[in-house]
């Protein structure tokens, strides 16, 4: 049987373009991080250690309880031991680089009164590529926000 080919037939036989900007992809078979469902930092209690006394009444913030001598941190900024600080919005934005001891030895190495007067804060924290950079690995870890949360929560 000898069998020939129309041109019709031959164009149709001939191997199909592929659209090369929609098949392989960079990181397309890698899983996908599912968002961890559960207590949300912003819907825990905040409380500090320091400063907590008799003064335990509960206050409605919201959906958010907070603790009246937590509350004051709004107030006045007696509680900043770095002498840097500002009044925030919110309790939980109202903490003093002094309270927290991740950056201690920062703070003790470069011999300085606050985080924000060290060389690797300004590179590191207020660096619009880098905070973007980070931005980009928080969402791949934690998955997108909600569409009503604030970016900043």
């Amino acid at each position: 049987m000898d069998y020939r080919f129309t041109d019709d037939e031959r164009e149709q036989e001939a191997i199909p373009e592929v659209n090369l900007a929609l098949s392989v992809q960079p990181y397309m078979f890698e899983p996908v991080i599912q968002r961890i469902t559960g207590t949300e930092s912003h819907e825990l209690d905040v409380t500090d250690d320091e400063e907590s006394d008799s003064s335990t009444s509960d206050v409605e913030d919201g959906s958010k309880k907070i603790d009246m001598s937590t509350a004051r941190r709004l107030q006045n900024i007696s509680w900043c031991k770095c002498q840097n600080c500002s009044l925030m919005p919110t309790v939980q934005e109202s903490k003093c680089c002094q309270e927290t001891n991740i950056v201690d030895g920062k703070i003790e190495e470069a011999a300085i009164t606050c985080i924000t007067h060290h060389e690797g804060f300004v590179a590191n924290c207020l660096n619009i590529y880098v905070l973007e950079t980070s931005y980009y690995e928080y969402l791949q870890e934690n998955g997108p926000f909600d569409p009503n949360q604030m970016i900043h929560e």
